[in-house]
């Protein structure tokens, strides 16, 4: 482990609730590392981040009233408050095999919770277009990174890697589906100049495995098209 991510932009998707203006954001992260043995490494991890924001979204209002005249529209606002949370578990598990090769293992089991409320709307307004007044969200997801790495003497490296991941969603009008997917990737190239430099090659979503997740999860995107990346890191 190398530490805990303290520079998000938004806790809270975008992609979800839209932009908020210098949203503030709560974290709460442990983690315990132990070596067993000469060669195997185990991790374990738990984090917890929450953000709630209060904000005014845009409205236009137009009065009508029965047999009478209809009212201009006008310009308003309305208050929305949103109140999301994330609980992260990951368990990680490295084994070396030899002087060469060497095995590992990442789970990551995440639940993600977003209210989403507009208080100043009355329960008995009549709603259009699957707006609500008040939301209760959740989305699950499990994610397994199956990996072998080899690393030659002379600098030549090559590794695959395996990634399953599972989404189950929550409160959704209509229900969103819940993806279950593989992913294999193979990457390989060279380091040279005392591993100063390193050329990499590598094939990404061989099996052209396309997704959809709900982006109320906050995980890492994987391609969602075979992808052919190529590298070169140059360090001094």
């Amino acid at each position: 482990m190398t530490g805990f991510n303290q520079a998000y932009r938004s806790v809270i998707p975008e992609s979800v609730a839209g932009a908020s203006a210098a949203p503030t954001f709560d974290g709460r992260a442990v983690s315990v590392e132990q070596k067993l043995g000469p060669s195997t490494f185990i991790g374990v991890s738990g984090e917890i981040i929450s953000s709630k924001v209060e904000r005014v979204v845009g409205v236009v209002e137009n009065a009508v009233s029965l047999g009478g005249p209809t009212f201009p529209f006008s310009a308003s606002g309305t208050r929305e408050n949103l109140d999301f949370r994330e609980r992260s578990l990951i368990v990680t598990l490295n084994q070396l095999l030899g002087d060469a090769w060497s095995l590992g293992a990442h789970y990551r089991l995440s639940h993600a919770e977003l209210g989403d409320r507009f208080p100043d709307i009355p329960s008995s307004a009549t709603l259009n277009g699957g707006f609500q007044t008040e939301q209760q969200l959740e989305a699950t997801m499990h994610q397994l990174n199956l990996f072998a790495i080899y690393n030659n003497p002379c600098g030549f490296f090559a590794s695959a890697s395996a990634i399953w991941t599972t989404q189950h969603n929550n409160g959704y009008t209509p229900a969103r589906p819940a993806p279950d997917f593989w992913q294999f990737n193979v990457e390989t190239g060279y380091r040279f100049a005392q591993r100063r430099a390193e050329l990499r090659v590598g094939l990404l979503n061989l099996t052209d495995q396309g997704y959809r997740l709900n982006p109320l999860n906050l995980a890492q995107e994987l391609p969602r098209e075979r992808t052919l990346a190529v590298s070169f890191q140059f360090n001094f």
